[in-house]
Order: C-alpha cells, then sequence, then structure tokens
C-alpha cells in the first residue's frame, strides 16, 4: 500500500507542471477518492478481522461449556425444573430437594439446546459461574449458604444479563464490531450486588445494534426474532433477554430501558413606515441607513416605555392585593381574643406545641391566632419575609366550635406531629387563588389553579399553611432582595444579608413568626439563609420529598439539577417532626417519584447503637476557589469534637477536585447560557447582586475566556468561572456533560467508601458568615462551592447552630488582609462588624439517609446548649 501511495505521488508530482487546472482539479479528485477508498478497505479489513477473532472466541466459549457439562449428570426431571417460576425454584432450594449446581447445570443445558437451535438470544456462558462451589461439596456448600438463602430469594437462582451489564474478562460490545476483544476489568454494581445476593449470572444476551433498533438485529451474534413467530421481531434492544427468557432458557433477566428499550401605538408605527416609505426612494444610502437606525431605536424606546407601564401596572396591582391580604388578616384577628400568654406560645418548638395541642392547654385555631398576631407584628415592623398570609388558613374550623373540632380531629391529633401546627411555606410552594412570583413582577397576578403536592399533604397532615414568604429575584440572588414585597435582611443585623433564595422563610422562623418553614434548595437556597440566621435546616435527596406542582422558573434552562423542598426549624428535632409527618402514603401516593421510605425512627435515635464514621474538612485547598474564616473552621472544629466525645470515629476527608465539580455544577444551572435567566430579568428592576451576573452571561464567549485569565492575574481565581456558563451549543455537549456529572458523582462516592466508609462529613455552610448588604457579587456567589456540591451529587445536608461570631474571630480575620493576597484580604475586611452574628455547619449523609444527617446535626446541637448552660 505504502509503494502504491508513493508511486502515485511521484506521477502526480511529475504531470502537475503540464496540465490545465481542470485536469488538476480532476487529479485532486481521483486521489481523494483512492485515499477514501483504500481507508475504507482497511478499515473493512480491520474489522474482519476483529469480528473472526470475536467468533472464534465464542466457539471456544462454547466449547468449555460443553465440556463442564458433560461431566455434569443433567436429568430429564432437572431439566423440567426450567418450567417453573422463581418462587418455585427458591422454594425448592431451601428445602434442599435441589442444589444450586444442579439447578445452574439444568439452565445452562437447556440455554445450550436453545443456542444449538438457533435464536437463543445468548452472546456468552459465564464460564467462572459454578467457581463459587469449587473446593467444596454440593452438601458443604448447602450448609455455608443456609442463611444466605433463607435472606435472598435469588439464592443459588441462575440468572441472565443483557450484555450492556459489564462483567470482567467479558465485552460489553452493543452490537457494535468496533467494540469486541474489549473485555472489562470490573464488574458492575449490578453484578457485584447479584452475586452477593447469592445469584449466580451464569449467562449474557444480545442487544440491537449501537442498542438503538429495534428488530433484535445484531451483527456480532446473529439475529434475534421472536420465539413465539418467527417472521415477527423480538424488539430491542434488550430482544436477547426476552427471547431466552421466553424459551426457558433463564428464569428471570436483567435488561436496561432509556427509551421502552424494556417504555411571541399601533397608529404612530404605521404613520412612521408610510412616511418612511415615500422618502425612502429619493435619498442616498447614507440617510436610508440613518433612517433605519432611528427606527430601530424608537421601536427599542417605544417597547421600553409600553412595558415599563404595563409593569408598574402590574406592580400596583399586585400591592393593593397585599394590602388588602393584609387587611382581612387584621378584621379576622380583631374577633380574636390573643392574650400574651397565647403570644407567648410563639416561643417554643414544634414538640412543645404538638403536646399542649394534645394535652387541650391550647386549641389549633388559638395557636393559628397567636402566630398570625405574631407575624403581623413583624410585617408592620418591616423586614419580616412575610408575602401573603393565607386567608383560608381557618376556614377548616368553620361551621364548628373548637370543641367539636378538637374532638373531630383527635385521631389525626395523635398521628401526626404537624397537627393543628401553624406552617410557613416559600412562595414557591403552589397554593390555589394564590401567585408564585419567584420575585418578578411579571409573574404577578396570575394565581394558580391548584395546590402543589407538598401542601396537599401538609393539609392532610393537619398542619396550617397560614403564611407565604419571600425569595430573592428569580430565585438566585443571595442578598434577600425582591422588588415586588420588598427586601429581607438578617434579624440579627440589619446591615447583613440573610442569604437567598429562602430569605423570607429564613428570617420568619429565626423571629418565631412560624414555628417550621418549608423551603427549597438547588444550590444553597434553604441551607445559606438557614446559616446566616442561626436555624436548623435539612436538603433532602431529590424525591424524597415531593416538588410536583412547585414554581420553576429554570425548566428550560437547568440541565440534571433539581430543586429540592425541605424543611426550616429552631431545632433539629422539629426538623425530623416535619420529616416523619411528610414521609407518608399520601405523598407516596400523590407523587410516584417519591420512593415509599418513611421516616426512619431507628436511623434517627441510633438504636443500634453503631459507631459512625465521620468525616470533615475546613476548607478547599484550592487557589480557584474562596477559602473560609476562622469563625467558619472554628464552627467546624466544635462539631467534630462533639461528636468525637459521643464515641463516634473522625477521620479527615478532602473531596475529590471540588473545583471540576463547582464547573460542572454551574455548567448544569447555566446549560442555556443564562438565556432564560436572562429573558426572566428583561423589563425588570435588576437588583444590585445579578446585575454582574446578568452582564457576565450576556457576553460572548471569548470575552468570558478573556475575563477569566485577566481574573486569575490578578489574583481573583474564585470569580474565574465566566467562561462555564457560555452554555451548551449541541446535543454532543449535553451528553458530555452529563456523563461528566455521572462521573463525578461516582468518583465522589468512591471517596467516601476509601476514607473509611463514611456515613456523613461535618463542613462549612458558606466561607463566612453573614455578608453586609452593599457586598459586591464577586465576593458573594463564589462562596457557593461548599454548598453546590451536594446539590450536584445529590446528597443529603442539613444545617445546624453552633455558636456566634465572637471578637477574637474578627480579630484572626484582620490579621488575613495582606497584599499578597487581594481577594482573600476583600472577604477578611467584609467580617468587621460581624460580631453576634450566627455560624452554623454542614452535615452530608449518604443519599436518602436523613435521619442519619438528622441525627448527627442533634448530637451537635445538643453539645452547643449544653456549654450555653455551663456558661449560664
Amino acid at each position: 500500500m505504502a509503494e502504491l501511495i508513493e508511486m502515485h505521488w511521484t506521477m502526480l508530482a511529475g504531470w502537475l507542471a503540464k496540465r490545465s487546472v481542470r485536469r488538476i482539479c480532476i487529479s485532486c479528485g481521483v486521489t481523494a477518492l483512492m485515499f477514501h477508498l483504500i481507508r475504507r478497505l482497511y478499515q473493512q479489513r480491520r474489522q474482519n478481522e476483529r469480528l473472526r477473532k470475536k467468533q472464534d472466541s465464542v466457539k471456544q466459549n462454547i466449547n468449555a461449556v460443553r465440556s463442564q457439562l458433560a461431566q455434569a449428570n443433567v436429568t430429564d426431571d432437572l431439566l423440567a425444573l426450567t418450567d417453573l417460576g422463581l418462587g418455585e425454584l427458591s422454594q425448592k432450594i431451601a428445602s434442599g430437594d435441589v442444589t444450586p449446581i444442579q439447578l445452574l447445570h439444568a439452565f445452562q443445558t437447556k440455554a445450550l439446546q436453545l443456542y444449538e437451535k438457533g435464536n437463543s438470544g445468548i452472546c456468552e456462558f459465564v464460564l467462572q459461574a459454578q467457581s463459587v462451589f469449587e473446593g467444596s461439596s454440593i452438601e458443604e456448600e448447602q450448609e455455608e449458604h443456609l442463611s444466605t438463602m433463607r435472606k435472598s430469594p435469588l439464592y443459588g437462582i441462575p440468572i441472565s444479563l443483557k450484555e450492556t451489564f459489564c462483567m470482567k474478562g467479558y465485552d460489553s460490545t452493543g452490537g457494535l464490531i468496533k467494540c469486541c476483544n474489549s473485555p472489562m476489568e470490573e464488574d458492575c454494581v449490578l453484578v457485584t450486588v447479584l452475586r452477593k445476593a447469592g445469584a449466580i449470572p451464569f449467562v449474557r444476551t444480545t442487544t440491537s445494534q449501537a442498542m438503538r433498533a429495534l428488530d433484535g438485529t445484531n451483527p456480532v451474534f446473529g439475529d434475534t426474532t421472536n420465539p413465539f413467530n418467527s417472521s415477527r421481531i423480538v424488539g430491542g434492544s434488550s430482544g436477547g433477554e426476552a427471547a431466552l427468557v421466553a424459551q426457558r432458557g433463564a428464569p428471570v433477566g436483567i435488561a436496561s430501558d432509556v427509551g421502552g428499550s424494556t417504555r411571541i401605538p399601533a397608529e404612530l408605527i404605521e404613520m412612521h413606515w408610510t412616511m418612511l416609505a415615500g422618502w425612502l426612494a429619493k435619498r442616498s444610502v447614507r440617510r436610508i441607513c440613518i433612517s433605519c437606525g432611528v427606527t430601530a431605536l424608537m421601536f427599542h424606546l417605544i417597547r421600553r416605555l409600553y412595558q415599563q407601564r404595563r409593569q408598574n401596572e402590574r406592580l400596583r396591582k399586585k400591592q393593593d392585593s397585599v394590602k388588602q391580604n393584609i387587611n382581612a388578616v387584621r378584621s379576622q384577628l380583631a374577633q380574636a381574643n390573643v392574650t400574651d400568654d397565647l403570644l407567648a406560645l410563639t416561643d417554643l418548638g414544634l414538640g412543645e406545641l404538638s403536646q399542649k395541642i394534645a394535652s387541650g392547654d391550647v386549641t389549633p385555631i388559638q395557636l393559628l391566632h397567636a402566630f398570625q398576631t405574631k407575624a403581623l407584628q413583624l410585617y408592620e415592623k418591616g423586614n419580616s419575609g412575610i408575602c401573603e398570609f393565607v386567608l383560608q388558613a381557618q376556614s377548616v374550623f368553620e361551621g364548628s366550635s373548637i370543641e367539636e373540632e378538637q374532638e373531630e380531629h383527635l385521631s389525626t391529633m395523635r398521628k401526626s406531629p404537624l397537627y393543628g401546627i401553624p406552617i410557613s411555606l416559600k412562595e414557591t410552594f403552589c397554593m390555589k387563588g394564590y401567585d408564585s412570583t419567584g420575585g418578578l413582577i411579571k409573574c404577578c397576578n396570575s394565581p394558580m389553579e391548584e395546590d402543589c403536592v407538598l401542601v396537599t399533604v401538609l393539609r392532610k397532615a393537619g398542619a396550617i399553611p397560614f403564611v407565604r414568604t419571600t425569595t430573592s429575584q428569580a430565585m438566585r440572588a443571595l442578598d434577600g432582595t425582591n422588588p415586588v414585597f420588598g427586601d429581607t435582611t438578617n434579624p440579627f443585623n440589619m446591615s447583613r444579608t440573610a442569604g437567598g433564595s429562602s430569605c423570607g422563610e429564613a428570617a420568619l422562623v429565626a423571629q418565631r413568626g412560624a414555628p417550621v418553614g418549608i423551603a427549597s434548595d438547588i444550590g444553597g437556597s434553604t441551607r445559606i439563609p438557614a446559616a446566616f440566621c442561626g436555624l436548623a435546616s435539612l436538603k433532602p435527596t431529590v424525591n424524597r420529598l415531593s416538588s410536583l406542582g412547585c414554581l420553576n422558573l429554570a425548566r428550560h434552562s437547568v440541565l440534571a439539577l433539581q430543586a429540592c423542598p425541605g424543611p426550616v426549624a429552631r431545632k433539629v428535632d422539629d426538623l425530623a417532626g416535619v420529616m416523619r409527618s411528610l414521609l407518608t402514603p399520601v405523598m407516596f401516593d400523590l407523587d410516584p417519584r417519591v420512593p415509599p421510605m418513611p421516616f426512619n425512627e431507628d436511623a434517627y435515635n441510633g438504636s443500634n447503637g453503631r459507631q459512625l464514621t465521620i468525616g470533615f474538612y475546613q476548607t478547599f485547598h484550592d487557589s480557584n476557589l474562596m477559602h473560609t474564616t476562622p469563625a467558619v473552621r472554628e464552627a467546624v472544629t466544635h462539631a467534630v469534637d462533639a461528636l468525637a466525645k459521643a464515641g463516634h470515629r473522625i477521620v479527615r476527608y478532602t473531596p475529590p477536585n471540588p473545583a471540576k465539580a463547582h464547573r460542572i455544577y454551574l455548567r448544569c444551572l447555566f446549560a442555556d447560557g443564562g438565556r432564560q435567566l436572562r429573558h426572566r430579568l428583561s423589563d425588570e428592576p435588576v437588583v444590585a447582586q445579578l446585575r454582574f451576573l446578568n452582564l457576565m452571561l450576556s457576553l460572548p464567549n471569548w470575552v468570558k475566556f478573556t475575563a477569566d485569565i485577566f481574573a486569575r492575574f490578578v489574583g481573583f481565581g474564585p470569580i474565574a468561572v465566566a467562561h462555564t456558563m457560555g452554555g451548551l451549543r449541541s446535543a454532543q455537549m449535553a451528553i458530555d456533560l452529563l456523563v461528566a456529572l455521572r462521573e463525578y458523582q461516582a468518583e465522589f462516592q468512591k471517596s467516601w467508601v476509601e476514607s473509611g466508609g463514611l456515613d456523613a462529613v461535618i463542613c462549612p455552610v458558606f466561607p463566612y458568615p453573614a455578608p453586609p448588604v452593599d457586598a459586591r457579587s464577586m465576593f458573594v456567589f463564589p462562596g457557593l462551592p461548599y454548598v453546590a456540591l451536594y446539590n450536584l451529587v445529590d446528597c443529603p445536608a442539613g444545617t445546624v447552630l453552633t455558636g456566634c461570631v465572637d471578637r477574637a474571630h474578627v480579630i484572626e480575620s484582620d490579621k488575613l488582609i495582606v497584599e499578597e493576597d487581594r481577594y482573600g484580604s476583600k472577604i477578611a475586611a467584609m467580617q468587621k462588624g460581624s460580631e453576634g452574628l450566627p455560624i452554623a455547619v454542614q452535615v452530608v449523609g449518604r443519599p436518602f439517609q436523613e435521619e442519619t444527617v438528622l441525627r448527627v446535626m442533634r448530637i451537635i446541637e445538643k453539645a452547643r446548649v449544653g456549654v450555653v448552660s455551663q456558661r449560664r
């Protein structure tokens, strides 16, 4: 081939000097065609060799199975077992009528018979299927696995797997020749779990080509048709699995499914165009261009004025509606006799309030009036975090006396810790007849048509949603600013922010305006405000609580991430009470995506007495990420010391590559390049903290890259993330991002295992306590990686108060103001005046292990309460 190419180029080089352009073009075309043909022939030859090698390997595999079975005595009685189902086979193994190795030989024989007839759907047999029994007799193996047999229905059961489930030493081709002869280096998790459950993966089945066809065709292992009628297709891509199990070649099989593989002043404008059309015929090109520019500018100004007028009208209408709402609540409370003793109840926690209702010391309607009065007082003072009151809150009591109502709901009261408890909700939880604005004027005056699932579940649990709280604008700012309902600041220090986006919820609960509240979290939206306001909070695993029917302003811009509802309270036990009341069959029935996992009391109370392994870290040691302040590091130390004193094992933990994780998170959060967010903010009075973000999103990608390079050069590495917000420009980029996300999630979970099998991790919530309200966004948003990491890997995470900033912490921060670290010095300077602000830590657990997270949080909380008691 090399000689042929060299000869062609020698002839061509001498020929080009004396030939016309046309002939030169013809020659170039012929050359290109020749290269294409040679490449095709070479690739075809490689594919044929690869396919022949694979087919030889399959023949050897089949012969090896024949040799194994030649030594086995497979009778007709054993073969008859292949007609039985899983339950019957399990019973026969349990009773000793048949051993696992006999059953394996029976199904191997049956599968081999089907393979020899054709249309079996088999790729290869697993030659090591019976290796678990080598070195011991059948009787010894049976006795050895007796306890496992009783625990697992799969013990001793031969099982088939679609070849996409990787097994060590075997190819996973997907029906593609190019994937042949590349054996996997380790088993996938599912195979490992099956084997530990006692199952025997003994055969691997075919897929349709590239796992995309629906006809069962496979160029590597042969085609598979319908076993009931060979002129009909078997379907795809799990056709081999279906064909084998349908013909009794395996009792059960495992397949995979990604798409059914297994389911946009009229007179003024008209006048302008009429004048312009008659004028263009007699004017020069320059004047025409000027006219076009003036026309565009006029349209833009007219549109802006029109939109501004609409927005002002909409905002005025909404504000009038809020005034009517407040006046209606005042009218309701004017008829109620709310004494000082009732108002004192607002200082109690959820558990104490539940006990008072259960004992009859107070009725639900009295408690509702107490919290309505307290919330109204806060609203009139300002900084309450309230959007609107729920006027129908007490409608459940209308038509009956308090005593009758109390008696009627006695059974419900005993079942739910939330019975009769007034509860606040972030306004993103849709309620029939009320707006969910997200801090955007354009979303005002559009009441929802029905309640979201969470509101329904709360009401069925006996809770009383009585007030709705504010969010920061577009649910993206961290400063509590809201152009619709007004800004919310930190109740501990009005010059500091309350965080975002669940700023209203945190401010109201912290000021005793509600005993508990429900917020949402897609990047610290619950945890950051709770930490800044000294509260306990929990961000569960995605779908542990239903988000069905909730406001989602980013459904067309965010990829793979999802907001999680979660409770906010003053005590950890109150969080547990909310979770206990919500995790019921009512929610499981209303939202099928929620796994039916009731609250695990044993895990929360630590009933088994098992020592937990808890990791911790105090900061991210990466120059491109913001570092924590001394106050935050000390908070982590105190929490770890409390857990160590409680008898738990403490280990140091370092999250794998957090800077990479944050880049993936931002790419998922701004998958559309921020287009939807910019559209949401158009014609809105954009708050200060979002202006920088809005500007950054509107820049061309090359400017973003340049800005990041300059930021790193001047020592502002934590803000050099603009290039990650450029958006995904193709389907392939979206696929690559999802792959990167899954790979990081696997890497993260592996790090927990390698660190000693961690049950929880203690870490910072934010690099520093609540920042000043006028802090620039470039010194606030880079703190997100500490919380966003656990949205990315979908781990439950909670916050718990550990103490407050004191003078010593501020002095330590002052020492960090140095010329060499300009960015860090700005952060340190922001700590002046932070004395008295709450400090919290973050507790992270394994997915769906919220009860363990709450258990660890309670230990930390009790240790802090104990220290306070001793000081007193």
